[in-house]
């Protein structure tokens, strides 16, 4: 639940509660008001009828005399003590409306309320003696309808405004934390840049003079403080590789260029450590260009280019790696758009994730190469059979040296770079790239590229898809099986990097 929202809601509630408080509050106000003002209109019409009792202007039945209803529609009654009726409106009715033990012994004024026959609301009763009379008690009443209908507007009232105040308040909330969050979702977006590696971004002072600018100025430092480690980690990098780069090139050139061993054991000697200064080599270049990508030094050349010309060359150097494992390279690739790309850097993207799933699949099974489109990007997909990634391992599979344990450990040749630089050259193009584990089995790894303005798809003239492509390189555009002889020999291939070498050496 975001922010925004959890302010809206909280408003909305609080608003909520306060318009059922007042709500009640106002209703039982409105309550005792209107029934005040009733009582004191009974009060005043009483005073009315006993000072007319006073002056014998209200005819009173004589005893055991027969009562004859006043054409009056208001409600007045004058009773005895024992509930005898002296005299009645047509509305009151021909008997006594309050009953005997509520009459005797009535010496001050006495509210109720009754239910009368046929009524839709209770009437309210003042009964009262007459002051210096011979006992005879004056009942008026008064229809409590107004009471009622009083409360109902009022209840309409407060239903209706109760929900407008909270729809109100709640859209208040709303546009009010819009405002308040603006500055934090601009530190936010300055925040994710920079982590896509842009260390010049500095998280801007929202200019409030409040908590949120004393935090941006701590996060500022705080920030600081991490790009100049970073800084400080990149150059060491940067300066160990290049420390170590020229004495390793001249070793493995010496090595390639020994005499013939004089036994089988110094010859055997002699490869191994080729093989270590290899991996050497290989780790020092991985570590240079890790160095370079992160300092944003990275640099591409950018040019038109189909990927499944790419892609089908990586597959060519990356044949004898294959068989020498027993495993099939597989391409299946769709008629997609060229892309603006750096071909050698996304020749050593496809050939890491080649090379990684060939070294996790068993003999026996293929490694599965897709190229499709999919909207506004063109997608490389890599699938193994194996035994997958280790749940553990996939939060950081793309971090230099990630190992797992058993099967999953990292291989003795393997720099432990490979993932780490397909994560920083695919991000230089503006990419993204994903590994999951394959509900089917096996491992997935999903590259996208942008299109971007390079849309142009190329039709072969027999009407295969990339078959022109494939064959500017020498390469098939599907791979049924790397140890099918070939009826020709292709033509060389693009300049294979180092990844490709070393695979190839290693084969």
């Amino acid at each position: 639940m975001t922010m925004r929202l959890r302010m809206v809601l909280t408003m909305g509630v609080l608003t909520l509660a306060l318009v059922v408080a007042m709500g009640i509050a106002f209703h039982a106000y409105v309550g005792m008001a209107t029934k005040a003002t009733l009582e004191r209109t009974l009060h005043s019409r009483i005073l009315r009828v006993q000072a007319a009792l006073r002056q014998g202007l209200v005819p009173l039945a004589s005893p055991g005399g027969p009562i004859e209803p006043a054409p009056d529609q208001s409600i007045v009654q004058v009773v005895t003590s024992q509930g005898r009726l002296l005299y009645t409106t047509g509305t009151a009715g021909d008997s006594s409306l309050l009953p005997r033990r509520t009459l005797s012994g009535l010496q001050e004024a006495h509210y109720e309320q009754i239910m009368p026959r046929g009524a839709h609301n209770p009437v309210l009763l003042l009964a009262q003696p007459v002051p210096g009379a011979g006992g005879e008690i004056v009942v008026v009443g008064a229809s409590t309808d107004q009471v009622h209908d009083s409360l109902a507007l009022v209840d309409q009232l407060l239903w209706g405004g109760g929900l407008l105040a909270v729809l109100l308040a709640a859209l208040g909330a709303g546009l009010a934390a819009s405002v308040v969050l603006r500055p934090v979702e601009r530190m936010r977006r300055q925040a994710a840049m920079l982590s896509l590696g842009d260390s010049d971004v500095k998280l801007a002072d929202p200019g409030t003079k409040d908590e949120l600018a004393r935090l941006a100025d701590t996060l500022n430092h705080f920030l600081g403080r991490l790009q100049e480690a970073a800084a400080v980690q990149r150059e060491f990098i940067a300066a160990a590789s290049h420390e170590l780069r020229t004495p390793l090139a001249g070793l493995q050139a010496e090595l390639e260029t020994r005499p013939p061993a004089g036994n089988h054991q110094d010859e055997a000697l002699l490869q191994r450590i080729d093989r270590r200064v290899t991996h050497l080599v290989s780790l020092t270049e991985g570590l240079l260009r890790i160095a370079e990508g992160r300092g944003g030094d990275l640099a591409l050349d950018l040019s038109q280019a189909a990927l499944e010309a790419i892609v089908s060359g990586a597959l060519v150097a990356l044949t004898p790696l294959a068989a020498a494992r027993g495993v099939a390279l597989v391409l299946n690739a769709e008629v997609v758009p060229t892309l603006w790309v750096d071909s050698v850097r996304i020749a050593e993207v496809a050939e890491n994730l080649v090379v990684n799933a060939i070294h996790h699949s068993p003999a026996g099974s293929a490694v599965e190469v897709e190229i499709r489109a999919e909207g506004d990007y063109v997608v490389l997909g890599v699938r193994d059979h194996g035994d997958g990634i280790p749940e553990e391992l996939l939060p950081r599979i793309f971090e230099p040296f990630a190992r797992g344990t058993g099967e999953h450990r990292r291989r003795p040749e393997s720099s432990g770079l490979g993932l780490s630089l397909v994560l920083l050259l695919v991000t230089a193009h503006k990419g993204s790239v994903n590994i999951i584990n394959h509900p089917g089995g096996g491992a997935l790894a999903e590259v996208k590229l942008p299109a971007g303005d390079g849309w142009r798809i190329d039709s072969p003239p027999d009407g295969r898809p990339g078959a022109s492509d494939a064959a500017s390189t020498g390469a098939e555009p599907q791979w049924l099986n790397p140890k099918q002889s070939r009826s020709s020999e292709p033509d060389p291939p693009p300049p294979a990097s180092d990844a490709q070498a070393a695979a190839a050496k290693h084969a």
